[in-house]
């Protein structure tokens, strides 16, 4: 069965040439991925509260901080969302192993609590300047 497309012609129904092993596989890629954001978001949230409390920005009140962490809160999940397409890719190649989710996930994490230091500091920096 094919999709009849304006821009790209007649392709194939990803739906009709999945088997239930696929779909599984999908749906095993997806939960993996969600229980691993329980952990990202929780790692980012103890790194953010330890830095506000160790080293909290300048004369910056901790009810200025939440719009500001919101926002940030949002782009770090958004952010998140590249690890499951990497995976998805490396999946699609051949790569289907947890050391690869693993591997993704971590270096992923890493990336991110840099930004997310980064980011403090710059509302310091801001707040300085300001």
């Amino acid at each position: 069965m094919a999709i009849d497309d304006e821009y790209f012609g007649r392709i194939p129904d990803p739906k009709a040439d999945a088997t239930p092993a696929t779909r599984s596989l999908d749906l095993g890629l997806f939960l993996t991925w969600e229980k691993l954001r329980v952990a990202y978001n929780a790692i980012l949230g103890l790194e953010t509260i330890m830095v506000l409390l160790v080293d909290r920005p300048r004369d910056v009140s901790p009810g200025s901080l939440l719009p500001s962490l919101v926002v940030c809160l949002i782009a770090a999940n958004v952010c998140f969302c590249i690890g499951p397409v990497l995976d998805g890719f490396a999946r699609l190649i051949g790569l289907r192993h947890r050391v690869i989710t693993g591997v993704i996930f971590v270096s992923g994490t890493i990336v991110s609590l840099f930004l997310a230091y980064g980011a403090i500091k710059l509302v310091d920096i801001r707040g300085a300047i300001d």
